[in-house]
């Protein structure tokens, strides 16, 4: 009966553990992260650039057109890379057919940078002079949101110089 009462103490301690672990979490999960500004978000920007409402009616447009397009894009390039690497698991990957995969993934990425480079220049040719100034000034905020800067854990170390060699 004591043992009984023991375990039955020692679940209810493990489930509040649990229950504050997950509540610390959650708490971190929702804080602001690094890079991701609220200042580098479309409404954010689109009020700093003080746009009319036919600039924000059309800007929302593109925007929306592009999320849309880029989404596309990024499905079929995640099909594609599920593809080239199931190739791993064959006894004698065929070269010339990973070299072909390789190929329309490379194409595809291609298109998916032609097509934010065009909508940020579709962006910037919306804009009057003064907004464009606002913009150039503020770019590297929503760069930041399309391409995340890399964390340090994932930066390649710089490499020492080259040994040097004496000809004497």
């Amino acid at each position: 009966m004591n043992q009984l009462k023991t375990y039955k103490i020692l679940v209810i301690l493990l489930v509040v553990i649990n229950i504050g672990s997950l509540a610390i979490l959650w708490s971190f999960w929702f804080q602001e992260r690094p890079g991701r500004e609220k200042s580098g978000r479309p409404e954010e920007i689109f009020k700093e650039l003080k746009l009319d409402p036919e600039q924000r009616n059309l800007l929302r447009a593109q925007r929306q057109e592009h999320i849309l397009r880029l989404r596309q894009l990024q499905s079929h390039d995640r099909k594609l890379h599920e593809e080239f690497f199931s190739g791993i698991f064959n006894e004698k990957p065929d070269s010339i057919t990973i070299e072909r995969m390789l190929d329309s993934i490379l194409t595809l990425r291609r298109e998916m940078e032609i097509l934010t480079f065009n909508h940020f220049r579709d962006m910037h040719e919306a804009l009057d002079q003064d907004q464009r100034q606002i913009f150039r000034k503020n770019f590297r905020k929503t760069l930041d949101r399309v391409m995340p800067p890399q964390r340090p854990s994932h930066r390649i170390p710089d490499l020492p110089p080259p040994p040097q060699v004496d000809n004497n």
